[in-house]
């Protein structure tokens, strides 16, 4: 019996979107994508040596961090040290509110992890979520659904006060293509573009386009990842726009967890 013409169309369809190439996301791939502007963060590759070295760009003073490194540093689980001499900076000097800071990152790709990511951990408070922590303290440097991924045991809706969590910080190792020394975690601000991120940390735009894919897809509060060229011993911080990185959307997603329980 020959088969009903009104099922032709969609049969035909169906064959196209089978045709169509899947993402490239695993750990195995032979070259790397661009970085995917994701809520898992950078894809770990094999063209990558794990772990490795990286920076995060984080502004001093927000969210109820004290602007001291001690604060800092444990809430990205290193050491005051470290923080100040990423910096060229006494570990008795105080930052000021909004400076911008490299914070060192001991980047990786876990066993069966996709995504590369250095390891944090918190421990919850009242009125905490994974979403507020996320982009309040973190200042958007993950994202509330790796936080989920990353610990698998712990149920979102239902934290309770005292609980430790592993954020996992969002950050990539340089390829020999890159050209860089490390890689810094670097979320876009309002007003920023690839041209005057690229001026701040004294790199050219398109190196942006290299490890980011086009400029379109860095959207506000976006990740993105800038490579530096320079012995940190010899960097300053760029003098970077002054905003309120604790700016967050108008509301939490809705399957974004509620307030810790006590």
């Amino acid at each position: 019996m020959a088969r009903p013409p009104r099922l032709l169309p969609a049969l035909l369809l169906l064959l196209r979107l089978c045709a169509l190439p899947a993402p490239a996301r695993s750990q195995n791939a032979s070259a790397p994508a661009p970085a995917p502007a994701s809520v898992e963060g950078f894809n770990c590759s094999a063209t990558r040596a794990y772990p490795c070295q990286a920076y995060a760009l984080y502004r001093a003073g927000f969210a109820g961090v004290p602007l001291d490194f001690a604060a800092i540093g444990d809430l990205f689980s290193v050491s005051r040290f470290m923080v100040a001499h990423a910096n060229n900076l006494s570990t008795s000097a105080a930052p000021a509110s909004g400076q911008p800071l490299l914070v060192p990152l001991q980047c990786g790709c876990p066993s069966r992890s996709p995504n590369a990511y250095a390891p944090t951990q918190y421990q919850i408070t009242p009125g905490d979520t994974y979403w507020i922590i996320s982009t309040t303290k973190l200042q958007n440097l993950t994202q509330y659904q790796a936080v989920e991924r990353v610990n698998p045991t712990l149920v979102p809706t239902n934290l309770d006060v005292g609980v430790m969590v592993t954020f996992p910080v969002f950050c990539q190792c340089p390829a020999a293509a890159d050209n860089a020394t490390a890689l810094v975690t670097y979320v876009m601000q309002p007003g920023d573009t690839y041209a005057s991120v690229a001026a701040a940390f004294a790199v050219d735009a398109q190196s942006l386009v290299s490890l980011n894919g086009p400029e379109a897809r860095a959207g506000l509060f976006a990740e993105i990842l800038v490579p530096l060229r320079r012995q940190v011993s010899d960097f300053l911080p760029p003098i970077v726009r002054v905003s309120n990185a604790s700016a967050t959307p108008a509301s939490p997603p809705p399957s974004a967890s509620p307030n810790a329980t006590a």
